[in-house]
């Protein structure tokens, strides 16, 4: 094998690294149509530390980005995996406000 083959197979891997929809990315791409500091409240955490994910490549906690994925309608598992791209995945149970279960309620 010759050097330029070696340079040609190592610029197409660097070029598939790039493609990769990281979390970050994702993040950025569903953010786009909602207030970061609505979903970092909701997610309890600070503003700051959703801008670290999504612009510095930090990684949040398991239980941090699985509230996150439901905050934001995805599957956690599609949000995490940095091989699948968009369209994104639904979520099977999305955050929805609580509300208190009376009997009225459940008759309405």
């Amino acid at each position: 094998m010759d050097r330029r083959t070696v340079r040609r197979r190592e610029s197409r891997t660097i070029r598939d690294l790039e493609k990769t929809m990281t979390l970050g990315k994702k993040l950025k791409v569903l953010l786009r149509d909602r207030r970061a500091t609505v979903v970092a409240e909701k997610a309890g955490i600070h503003p700051n530390t959703l801008n670290n994910y999504v612009n510095h490549g930090n990684i949040p906690p398991s239980n941090v980005a699985l509230l996150l994925a439901r905050i934001l309608c995805v599957d956690a598992s599609w949000l995490i995996d940095e091989t699948q791209d968009f369209p994104a995945i639904p979520c099977k149970n999305p955050m929805l406000p609580t509300l208190p279960i009376t009997s009225q309620t459940v008759a309405a």
